[in-house]
């Protein structure tokens, strides 16, 4: 069984009718990593980077069909091409969550579960 990353976010906030302060945490939905590659991340003195250019390696991108806005069960022929990789498409929501982080005041950090 492998020991795989978890990527969670804490912050301090007041809860208005009370004034109580509690921690609130969020949670990164990461992708399930070897345990050498948890390891290469924790002791990563920027365990974000270690684990964007690990996720990178594990997609490429592909040509997928295009169909038309109004054929939802893609009977009909495609209208075109793309490319994919969702490899960079979850690097990128990774970025867009540490940026929100960032903005909202949470705390990231990384362990191993």
């Amino acid at each position: 069984m492998s020991m795989n990353i978890l990527i969670e976010a804490q912050r301090q906030v007041q809860v208005l009718k009370t004034g109580a302060i509690r921690e609130q945490s969020i949670r990164f939905d990461a992708l399930q990593t070897p345990t050498t590659i948890t390891q290469d991340i924790l002791i990563s003195r920027h365990p974000a980077s270690v684990y964007k250019a690990w996720v990178l390696t594990q997609g490429k991108d592909e040509t997928v069909a295009v169909f038309a806005e109004d054929d939802i069960w893609e009977e009909g022929e495609p209208i075109g091409t793309t490319i994919y990789n969702v490899a960079k498409e979850h690097v990128a929501g990774f970025n867009d969550w540490l940026k929100m982080c960032e903005e909202e005041g949470f705390e990231v950090s990384f362990s191993m579960i």
